[in-house]
Formats: C-alpha cells, sequence, structure tokens
C-alpha cells in the first residue's frame, strides 16, 4: 500500500489473496464474485508452539489476556460473597493446540473450548498467586493490561492475607473491582 500498487487490479488482488488466509478464513461468496482469479498465497503451518521466552507471553498477554477478579455469591461465606481470581488467554479454536501448550509451560490452569474459541484459565488461587503473578512481576506488562494486572495482584495479596474475608476487605476488594 504505501507503493501505491493497491491502486492497480493486480495489487488489490495480492491484497486478496492474503485476506483469503488471514485467520483461515474463506472468501466470501461475494468477493469471489468481485475477485474469480483470486488464489490464495501458501501460508506455512506453524509446527513448534511452545512458548520459547516469557518476554513474549507478557507481549501476548498485553494483547490478549484478561486478570480477571469476580465476586460470587456464597451462602458458604459469613460475608455472603466470596472472591474469585482467574487469568485468561482467549484465541479462536483454531489455536486450540497453542492454548493447551500452556498448561504445561506454566504447569497450571485448564483448557475450555467454547462455540469458536478457547480459553486457557488460570483461577486456582495458589496458581495464580505463585505462577501467574511471579511471571508478570519477572515478565513486565507494558500496555493498558498492566493497570488491570496491578489491581488484580491487590487483590491477590488481599486474599493471600485473608483480608477478603472481612467486610473492610471485600468492600476494598469491590473498590479495586471497579477500576477495571
Amino acid at each position: 500500500m504505501e507503493q501505491g500498487i493497491h491502486l492497480t487490479i493486480e495489487g488489490l488482488n495480492k491484497i486478496m489473496s492474503i485476506k483469503a488466509v488471514l485467520n483461515k478464513q474463506e472468501i466470501s461468496d461475494g468477493l469471489n464474485i468481485a475477485f474469480p482469479n483470486i488464489e490464495p498465497i501458501s501460508r506455512p503451518d506453524i509446527k513448534d508452539i511452545n512458548i520459547k521466552n516469557l518476554h513474549w507471553l507478557a507481549g501476548f498477554t498485553d494483547a490478549e489476556g484478561c486478570f480477571f477478579v469476580a465476586l460470587k455469591k456464597s451462602q458458604g461465606s459469613k460475608l455472603g460473597e466470596t472472591v474469585w481470581l482467574r487469568f485468561i488467554l482467549t484465541q479462536h479454536n483454531r489455536d486450540e493446540d497453542f492454548l493447551k501448550s500452556l498448561i504445561s509451560t506454566l504447569n497450571c490452569g485448564r483448557y475450555i473450548s467454547k462455540s469458536g474459541y478457547g480459553e486457557f484459565i488460570v483461577e486456582k488461587f495458589t496458581d495464580v498467586n505463585d505462577k501467574v503473578i511471579s511471571i508478570f512481576e519477572e515478565f513486565k506488562l507494558h500496555g493498558i493490561k498492566s493497570k488491570n494486572y496491578g489491581d488484580f495482584k491487590k487483590v491477590a495479596l488481599l486474599m493471600k492475607n485473608k483480608v477478603h474475608l472481612t467486610r473492610e476487605g471485600l468492600d476494598t476488594i469491590k473498590k479495586n473491582k471497579r477500576n477495571y
């Protein structure tokens, strides 16, 4: 596009050839009619899906991660509510193998398949506290997610110190949760 090639029919056809393989999409019937001679470019399969560097995971989390603090009603709690932390990475279901590889890479979490996408989820408190937080303390987030992570980490610390079992602690967590 910087060279203006997209303004030619050949350039537009090349763009459509690339679009045909992005995210493993197929060309819609409408585009197929408009561009009948499109041949998708070849795109190699990536066989090695293991993370080689946790800096990469931090960058990926900046883009695709979620640090989630939930409050749920709980009859088993004196306060009637309980706190629940989740670290989530979500991707299209074609990346199931990659998300599943995180279970062994991080030695925690699980994979859940949904309609059209999958999630790698860490929600066991000891895994969140000892593994997820440890990773992001060493391998820093740099985007807006770093603020979410900071709030998430504050809540984890309150939970570690059992402050979430008091009304004042639960109210502090609720206040932090609103910062998302």
